[in-house]
């Protein structure tokens, strides 16, 4: 309902489209993705643990489960109904989960990155700009032994 619109130009405007929920912007999150993976990495280094699951749910919730959601042809909202809409990613996603324990948070951590590496392939345009230097900066740290 438009309370106040003079001259009409709201509700013209209102008239010419349609209301569509927005799909992930693959750029985007591909522009981001490995600089987040590397920050999760430095926490799990650090043994800040607590953060470094924060960010794997960060990561879920914004990236990896919009882009299950978008393959499945659901509404991308984070990691909303993603059991009934794509039962078949959910040991995939489950894999991305960690407990407090500096191993698991490596190991969710991994699957994330396998997880968003596939579909980044099965959904991105030919027009995507991969951000292959950060990650194999992000592989190459992530390689390298403790302490480092």
């Amino acid at each position: 309902m438009v309370l106040w619109d003079r001259g009409g130009v709201l509700r013209s405007a209102l008239g010419k489209t349609s209301a569509v929920y927005p799909l992930p912007r693959l750029q985007w999150i591909e522009d981001r993705f490995w600089v987040w993976v590397h920050y999760i990495s430095t926490k799990i280094a650090r043994g800040e643990l607590f953060e470094a699951i924060d960010a794997l749910e960060f990561v879920r919730a914004r990236v990896l489960g919009p882009l299950i959601l978008t393959e499945a042809g659901a509404q991308p909202n984070g990691v909303r109904r993603v059991e009934q809409s794509a039962p078949g990613r959910l040991a995939a996603l489950r894999s991305t989960m960690a407990s407090h324990d500096r191993q698991s948070c490596v190991s969710a951590l991994t699957a994330t990155m396998a997880l968003y590496s596939e579909l980044r392939q099965r959904l991105a345009p030919a027009t995507l700009q991969s951000r292959a230097e950060a990650e194999q900066a992000v592989r190459d740290f992530l390689a390298s032994p403790p302490g480092r």
